[in-house]
């Protein structure tokens, strides 16, 4: 995919990322910034991203699913989900693995999360974290 920006872009239904392969190492290898999903967005099933996955104020109706997905950004961003909203669910099941960062200050999931299988944190920092049900 030699253009892959998603930037400001509407998509119907749902937008499935399953199995890609997207490169651009020490750049933005998917800018999906500010994108608008109806359904879900789905980057799973081999997915993998060689750079930065840019998902900053992108808004997903139904849920976000990262299972079997790759991100690999070292000593970098692998994954800029800054103000993003989730309508449905976040989804970060067995098989994830990033390795760089992971932001998602002021991501708001509106449905559950579900972090299932072993989940690794190492210098956490959050200004808040809410586990339970919402007030």
């Amino acid at each position: 995919m030699r253009n892959n920006s998603r930037e400001g872009r509407r998509i119907g239904r749902r937008c499935v990322f399953s199995g890609a392969r997207l490169s651009h190492p020490d750049g933005i290898a998917l800018n999906a910034e500010r994108l608008g999903v109806e359904g879900g967005l789905r980057l799973d099933d081999g997915f993998s991203a060689e750079g930065e996955v840019l998902l900053r104020g992108a808004r997903v109706a139904g849920s976000l699913r990262f299972a079997q997905a790759s991100l690999a950004n070292p000593g970098r961003g692998a994954l800029n989900a800054w103000l993003m909203e989730i309508g449905s669910g976040l989804r970060i099941t067995p098989g994830f693995v990033a390795n760089g960062e992971v932001f998602l200050d002021s991501t708001q999931v509106r449905g559950s999360v579900n972090l299932d299988g072993d989940l690794h944190l190492r210098g956490v920092e959050a200004a808040s974290l809410k586990i339970g049900p919402r007030t």
